[in-house]
């Protein structure tokens, strides 16, 4: 038997968080909140355990608005990856059978799912889950100390941080207003150059609300002009680097390396395992600090759908890629326009 909960108000849910072993800065209260507050998701999750005992599995997915259809269950929208709460496969059969199951007697037109170790095509009937997108999640071990990590580093990249280190660029973290809105200037130019629609301005104040001491805004500025920027999310001794943009329009590219550089050197001081660069799609080329050049690990993502897609690949935002000469069109106030329409019902 199945049951449904509310992970931002079961208290069972934010003790699963804390102690399972796959969890992540995807399962906590803070991110779901900012996905609820910016966007109306209806969140629910999934779980074998009755009402009073304690909480040993769980699903967690939004409810997306379709624009023309019925909607669909992301888990989770917005998300790099969201691991599946469970102990076995089999315990995620069990599960995903079950939502499957009620997916026929409700007007649900998919169910998305971004695990990082399952893999959900086992089954050999059909019905089962297909691939829809393929991603690289790039990071780092920072076992090693500084000098062996800035040894195994490109030539010309080591060059690069170098020259932006005496040429006075300046780096500032924190989650101050000031800090946002430089951040988001540079997220608004890097999204134009790629003819996309940014996220509103309220997701990411959202995410500095609801995260708190878990996020940091960091600014490379020379002079007083900010030219490269990121956000960068804590969960135990895991950092995820979630966005990050420059003015390349200035021929900053030195500013980007530096500040990435500034981020791994702060993490390992402070306890940082593991730095993820986050997931960029396979298929698309990599930015100067997208890990290519940092010799850094990955591995691959892919995110499942039941039943099997039947449409072109969507880019990595949920935007079918046939669109993206649509919005090289636009200008930045029908971008912000286009954004507030569509995001609610991506993901």
């Amino acid at each position: 038997m199945i049951f449904k909960i509310d992970p931002l108000q079961d208290p069972r849910w934010l003790e699963l968080v804390e102690r399972h072993a796959f969890s992540s800065i995807f399962h906590t209260r803070g991110w779901l909140e900012a996905l609820r507050r910016t966007y109306g998701f209806k969140l629910t999750a999934y779980t074998s355990a009755a009402p009073g005992s304690d909480l040993n599995n769980g699903l967690a997915f939004c409810r997306v608005r379709g624009f023309f259809s019925s909607p669909g269950l992301v888990s989770l929208p917005y998300s790099d990856h969201c691991e599946p709460l469970c102990e076995s496969p089999e315990e995620l059969d069990f599960l995903m059978g079950c939502v499957q199951a009620e997916m026929e007697h409700r007007n649900w037109k998919y169910l998305e799912m971004r695990p990082r170790r399952w893999t959900l095509n086992r089954r050999e009937d059909k019905a089962g889950f297909r691939p829809l997108k393929a991603y690289i999640l790039r990071s780092f071990e920072l076992g090693a100390n500084l000098d062996e990590l800035f040894a195994r580093l490109d030539d010309s990249l080591q060059r690069r941080i170098r020259s932006a280190q005496q040429t006075g660029l300046t780096v500032e973290c924190g989650r101050s207003e000031e800090l946002l809105k430089s951040f988001y200037r540079l997220m608004m130019l890097s999204e134009k150059r790629r003819s996309l629609p940014l996220n509103p301005a309220a997701w990411f104040r959202n995410l500095v609300d609801c995260l708190g001491e878990s996020v940091e805004i960091r600014v490379a500025s020379r002079g007083k002009i900010p030219v490269a920027a990121s956000m960068s999310l804590r969960f135990r001794d895991k950092v995820l680097r979630k966005y990050s943009c420059s003015d390349t329009g200035r021929d900053h590219s030195d500013a980007a390396s530096a500040l990435l550089w500034n981020e791994l050197v702060d993490a390992k001081s402070k306890g940082v395992r593991e730095y993820e660069l986050g997931r960029i799609e396979s298929r698309r080329p990599c930015s100067p600090d997208c890990g290519n050049e940092w010799n850094s690990g990955k591995m691959e993502l892919v995110s499942w759908r039941y039943p099997a897609p039947h449409f072109a690949f969507l880019d990595e935002n949920g935007i079918p890629s046939t669109g993206n000469s649509l919005f090289a069109s636009l200008t930045q106030p029908l971008l912000k326009a286009a954004a507030r329409v569509m995001y609610p019902h991506l993901g």
